[in-house]
């Protein structure tokens, strides 16, 4: 890797701007990816506001503008990259993009050509880089890989809270991105100098990072254990004190082991001892120990990013149920708790 290496973020969001201020930090040329439709804002910067600081600078923002934003495939393939980091969802992921012609090529009898997942074209546009895997559902490496060689691919796992300043009853200088990293974020992959230049690429703008054997069996087991809560609390309406009372905790409790047991049933690996952890009453200690040591507020967070992403909530519950149904595990919780997440849906 070049010692200014060339960093394309896909997704300007929450989670792509906090990676991409601190790549920029540590001497990167960053560009992000983005929809038309966002490309203006995205030019014009934005206020960045770490959490980590000391509780009296939290609120400073930091300005983090002078990169390039493309919006067309043909704009990445103009460049040489030395990583892509794909900061959205999993849903995202395997959105489809319509291919329509521009301008006057197109006659009016003339059909649209059909739609294809976006990701098989920026593959192709991208060249020899390192992809940086960020999207957390447990198939997400096996969609990857089967588009783009496996030894270029470096697997991450989103270990921090960011979103759009300020949430609901909260008060910053300016609307901007704020962000909090509790721990180091691991990564891990067949080349171990892609998975040093990503390591390094990080660390030298100030964020903690570390190689680990296997980060997706962090992130598949991860978010077994963490996404049939967010579906108790999202249906318990997001309130903390809602969620501790409400029956959905103990179907989300079963709904975790199963999830569990589904994962290292498709992996062909132990069920990690972290398991235990999760019970209600650990849940429930959690939920009042949160908002009392994490610098933000914990419960509007939540509900804000988890409802966005609610698509990507159902996509991971249902994989677990299919996994159960072909390796022969009973997933009732699960299957319960994706039916009152349809049905509390749809009376909205």
């Amino acid at each position: 890797m070049s010692a200014e290496p060339h960093i394309l973020v896909v997704g300007a969001g929450a989670v792509g701007l906090a990676y991409g201020y601190h790549l920029q930090r540590g001497g990167a040329r960053v560009a992000f990816l983005v929809k038309p439709k966002y490309a203006a804002a995205a030019r014009r910067g934005v206020a960045m506001y770490a959490l980590n600081t000391k509780a009296g600078r939290r609120r400073e923002p930091v300005r983090f503008d002078g990169f390039e934003v493309l919006t067309e495939t043909a704009e990445v393939a103009a460049t040489r990259w030395d990583q892509v980091w794909l900061c959205l969802s999993s849903t995202a992921l395997r959105a489809p993009e319509v291919q329509s012609t521009r301008g006057s090529h197109q006659g009016a009898g003339e059909r649209a050509r059909p739609e294809r997942p976006w990701f098989d074209a920026l593959c192709g546009a991208i060249g020899e880089a390192t992809l940086v895997s960020l999207t957390p559902a447990l198939d997400d490496h096996a969609y990857l890989t089967a588009r783009y060689p496996e030894d270029r691919v470096v697997s991450g796992m989103i270990n921090m809270i960011s979103y759009q300043a300020p949430l609901l009853g909260e008060t910053v200088p300016e609307p901007g991105i704020a962000y909090y990293r509790p721990g180091k974020n691991p990564f891990s992959g067949p080349d171990a100098d892609r998975v040093g230049g990503v390591v390094a690429a990080l660390a030298a703008g100030g964020w903690r990072a570390k190689r680990v054997k296997d980060a997706a069996r962090s992130a598949a087991f991860g978010s077994a254990m963490m996404m049939p809560p967010i579906a108790a609390l999202e249906l318990s309406g997001w309130g903390f004190a809602e969620t501790r009372r409400s029956p959905h905790l103990k179907t989300a409790v079963g709904a975790v082991s199963e999830a569990i047991r589904a994962v290292a049933a498709y992996r062909g690996e132990p069920r990690p001892l972290a398991r235990f952890a999760i019970r209600g009453c650990v849940l429930r200690l959690l939920t009042r120990l949160a908002p009392r040591v994490l610098p933000l507020d914990v419960e509007t967070y939540l509900h804000y990013h988890f409802e966005k992403v609610g698509a990507q909530t159902t996509l991971m519950l249902e994989r677990w149920v299919t996994l159960g149904n072909e390796r022969g595990v009973a997933t009732p919780a699960l299957g319960e708790l994706l039916a009152a997440l349809a049905a509390a849906r749809q009376a909205k």
